[in-house]
């Protein structure tokens, strides 16, 4: 949408300085998400889940990053959903060898890969 008495060319160079980055946090009426660099809510949400998953569908859209938070403000999960020049090498998203299963134990990472039907 434009501003008024904005030209396209101005309103195109508006879009694009706009964070990719959308974080869910607490709003006074239950959840907001919110883009990175704003200080108004984007959309507003009664439940965590409602605003994860419109966060979620704005960053694959635009191939960016939704961020969720804590009620009390700390960021408790980040998923990118573009091609992350920085991407995370942590446990919780290690991705599988193909074929396998990953199972948590204790914060360790188990993949069982299954051969004809057994697992080794």
């Amino acid at each position: 949408m434009r501003r008024l008495g904005e030209g396209l060319a101005a309103a195109s160079r508006r879009t694009k300085n706009l964070s990719k980055r959308i974080h869910v946090v607490p709003h006074e009426n239950g959840w907001a998400t919110r883009r990175e660099g704003t200080s108004r809510a984007g959309t507003v949400h009664d439940t965590q889940a409602q605003a994860n998953e419109a966060a979620r569908g704005t960053a694959i859209r635009e191939r960016g990053e939704a961020i969720i938070h804590r009620p009390d403000g700390r960021i408790r999960d980040a998923n990118s959903y573009g091609n992350d020049p920085f991407p995370r090498r942590d446990d919780h998203h290690a991705a599988a060898p193909s074929g396998a299963v990953l199972h948590s134990a204790g914060g360790l990472i188990l993949a069982c890969i299954q051969f004809k039907g057994r697992n080794r």
